[in-house]
């Protein structure tokens, strides 16, 4: 991808901080008498031979978040250990090669779950492995997609060498990417350290540019639409552990699937995900968080969202 060019400093605009009344104003309705088909249907795409913790984390992300139902795409031979981790998920099991590769029909059984369940959102990326996800499966897939989307990961080092991102881009409804600084470097061609110096500036221009709501992970994660631009206030350095960011994207992904805008979605997912670690940072210090423990305390993080 060509490098990003960054706008001019009487073009950026002031970064908001998100503040607890601006999330609590987010939170979706969750009716008495709904049921799991009125709360969102989530289908995650993640996982390989070699990143067999990354699905679970994605879908308990969104189960905790209150999504009514979550479907995983994955290899067959990682259902098992999943389902016994987390019973409540239903799957759809992908056949790869020896190495792990899915086939070329992978694209083909993806749609027809999206259509014959009227899935609410996608999540695609988290833990897919790159040698497992070519460029051409993705564009070929991101060219039928119709619902709101996430990506993630994987997804995002794979869309780094997708030629005429533009186009493509412009096809997709509700989009959001949850790179990492490492993964944005990727995206946009640009040396992590120069990111780090022009975060707000990077992200604001990437948005804009591709139409999409970027959250830039990290300290203070950014998260714009390319008109707006917010810095989560939440979260500290516990949350720098592995599997963290795929529990933030089954959060927004349950998010989306409930209706919430995009932006909306990401303001939120990420204010509670940070809320998440700071309960537990109370309890336990700054080092040694598992990532599973984030996803279980987002409901108390929801709650905190009520209190004055």
């Amino acid at each position: 991808m060509e490098q990003t060019t960054l706008f001019k400093a009487d073009e950026i605009m002031e970064i908001v901080s998100i503040e607890k009344k601006q999330c609590k104003s987010i939170i979706p309705n969750r009716p008495a008498d709904g049921h799991k088909y009125n709360f969102g249907r989530v289908l995650i795409w993640a996982g390989s031979h070699i990143f067999r913790g990354a699905p679970l984390l994605v879908c308990k992300g969104a189960y905790r978040t209150g999504a009514g139902l979550v479907r995983l795409a994955c290899p067959e031979d990682l259902i098992a250990p999943i389902a016994s981790a987390l019973p409540e998920t239903t799957f759809l099991p992908l056949q790869t090669t020896p190495p792990g590769s899915f086939l070329p029909n992978t694209i083909i059984t993806l749609i027809q779950c999206i259509l014959e369940n009227q899935f609410n959102a996608l999540v695609i990326g988290p833990g897919l492995g790159q040698n497992n996800l070519s460029s051409r499966f993705l564009r070929e897939l991101l060219q039928k997609i119709t619902i709101p989307l996430l990506l993630d990961g994987d997804a995002l080092n794979v869309l780094a060498t997708v030629e005429n991102l533009s186009e493509l881009m412009d096809k997709l409804p509700e989009k959001v990417l949850t790179p990492h600084e490492g993964e944005f470097s990727r995206l946009i061609n640009t040396p992590t350290d120069l990111i780090r110096k022009n975060r707000a500036e990077f992200a604001l221009d990437f948005a804009k540019k591709y139409r999409c709501v970027l959250v830039l992970k990290g300290q203070n994660t950014i998260i714009t639409n390319g008109k707006s631009i917010f810095s989560n206030t939440t979260g500290g350095v516990n949350l720098a552990t592995a599997g963290t960011g795929d529990v933030l994207a089954g959060i927004i992904g349950a998010l989306l699937a409930q209706g919430i805008s995009a932006l909306d979605a990401s303001i939120l997912g990420v204010y509670l995900h940070g809320t998440a670690g700071d309960l537990w940072k109370k309890q336990h210090g700054d080092r040694g968080m598992l990532a599973s423990e984030v996803a279980d305390l987002i409901p108390t993080a929801y709650q905190t969202l009520s209190q004055k």
